[in-house]
This record gives C-alpha cells, sequence and structure tokens, in this order.
C-alpha cells in the first residue's frame, strides 16, 4: 500500500470535515519533506504512528529551537500542589505514586516515545523514583489497563530482575487478554495497586 492510500484511509477515520481537511493540508505540506517521503517509502509496513514520528524528527532536525519556544500545557487543568507534567493524582501503592501526566508535554519536552505511561524503571531520566505516570490523552477506559500494564512491568523489573523488553512483552500479552474480555481484571488491578 502507497503512502498516500495509507494517509488516506487513515483520514477517513476522522469524522469531523473540517478536522480531515486541515490534516490532509498538513500532511501535503509534510509530504514536501522529500526525507520523510523517502523513509516511508523505503518502510512500506511503518504504522502511521512511526511515520508521524519520523515527521516530528525531521523537523526537531531543521529547527531545534521551533520546540522550546512551544508554549507549556495550561496550568488551569492541573490542581495545586501538582508539579508538572503532573496533572492529577491516581493515589498511591505503598511507596509508589501514580500520576496522570501531560503526555503531550513530555513527548514535546523530555522523550518523543512516550507513549501510554511509563514509570522510574524504564525513563529514569525524567520520571522521579517511586513513580508511575499515565498519559492524560488516553481515553478514560483505557486508564485502568495502561495502569495495571505499568505497575506490573515495573514489578517484574524491579523485584524480579527481567529486562524491559520481557516485562514489557509479558504486560502486553496479559493486557490485550484482559482488553479482550478475560475475566479477572478488576481483581489483578487492585493486586498491583497493593487494594
Amino acid at each position: 500500500m502507497t503512502l498516500e492510500a495509507r494517509i488516506s484511509k487513515a483520514l477517513r477515520n476522522i469524522k469531523r470535515p473540517k478536522v480531515r481537511k486541515a490534516l490532509r493540508e498538513g500532511i501535503k505540506e509534510e509530504l514536501e519533506h522529500s526525507a520523510t517521503v523517502r523513509w516511508a517509502q523505503k518502510h512500506p509496513k511503518a504504522t502511521t504512528v512511526e511515520v508521524a514520528k519520523k515527521i516530528v524528527q525531521d523537523h526537531l532536525e531543521e529547527d531545534p529551537q521551533h520546540y522550546d519556544r512551544m508554549p507549556l500545557s495550561s496550568k488551569a487543568k492541573r490542581p495545586s500542589g501538582l508539579r508538572a507534567p503532573r496533572v492529577k493524582s491516581l493515589g498511591r501503592r505503598g511507596r509508589l505514586r501514580l500520576y496522570l501526566v501531560d503526555g503531550k508535554w513530555i513527548r514535546e519536552h523530555k522523550h518523543i516515545d512516550f507513549v501510554h505511561g511509563g514509570h522510574d524503571v524504564v525513563y529514569p531520566d525524567f520520571v522521579p523514583k517511586w513513580e508511575v505516570w499515565i498519559d492524560d490523552t488516553l481515553l478514560k477506559n483505557e486508564i485502568p489497563y495502561v495502569l495495571w500494564h505499568e505497575l506490573y512491568e515495573r514489578r517484574r523489573m524491579s523485584r524480579d530482575g527481567l529486562d524491559y523488553n520481557t516485562a514489557h512483552d509479558l504486560a502486553s500479552k496479559y493486557e490485550l487478554e484482559w482488553r479482550h474480555g478475560k475475566k479477572g481484571f478488576k481483581q489483578a488491578l487492585a493486586k498491583e495497586r497493593g487494594q
């Protein structure tokens, strides 16, 4: 499938005509960046997310100061007492603090690959010790699954000594089963949260 066909297919899923038109125009402009187009043509199986990441990387190489000039997320949505990029406390699990965080800000300022969530064992450079972060761009019904994934992955890495890839693959396998209706998810989440 050509890059143009993949883009058209992805845009068909967008219901609002104005948004679809704006995205189509933006993508058309991005396609003029030959490095991105060459990369996408060399990687025909690349997902839409991977292509989007490549576009952002190209922009960073062209104008790195652009991202430094971007405004921080609105402070209006952050309750007092929480430091950026934390948006909302999701509670505690012993010493472990769980937060909903400004995922967009993290991708723009800390780590472009921060998707869904992370924790101090995977991202020790910017997630403080004893914290688990969940991306606030997730749909509300996604948060429990991602929270379970991050807690399980962190436990398997920190307590059981598994490397990231092994712990992540195990967490993803179980998360997929929970998402497809395997019974016992609420109990598994409560166990990981220490409740």
